[in-house]
């Protein structure tokens, strides 16, 4: 497994991000895909994190982000829509009014499931 480190803390901190276009429209092509994929890995590194994998189909993204402790995600998701739908829609001439769903879906990808941990945190030993 691999870490991370800062002046004061070693990570990993990896999450799944899945965003859908507004109304699940089918907007998306290879294209635009391809498009996508560079505005997203160019806001997610200019934030110092690292985009490890980019997918989709016609009606959503999957992005594998790797972030530090000191990035609010809320934040980060809310950049990488805005610039995306703002590029896409100066490239392609204002053709997609309102790009993405307001939602989106996030879960972190750690390598130990949800009972290994709890187990492990209740097994410790506690001072008398």
């Amino acid at each position: 497994m691999k870490f991370n480190k800062s002046h004061n803390a070693i990570f990993s901190l990896t999450f799944h991000l899945i965003i859908v276009t507004k109304y699940r429209k089918k907007l998306l092509t290879k294209e635009l895909l391809d498009e996508l994929k560079e505005i997203c890995a160019s806001i997610i590194y200019n934030d110092g994190c690292e985009l490890l994998e980019f997918n989709g189909e016609e009606n959503h993204i999957h992005l594998l982000i790797e972030t530090k402790p000191n990035i609010t995600l809320s934040k980060l998701i809310g950049a990488i829509k805005t610039a995306t739908a703002r590029r896409i829609n100066k490239r392609h001439g204002r053709k997609y009014r309102h790009f993405w769903s307001p939602s989106y879906f996030i879960i972190s990808c750690g390598n130990v499931n949800l009972e290994t941990l709890k187990k492990y945190i209740n097994n410790q030993n506690c001072p008398p």
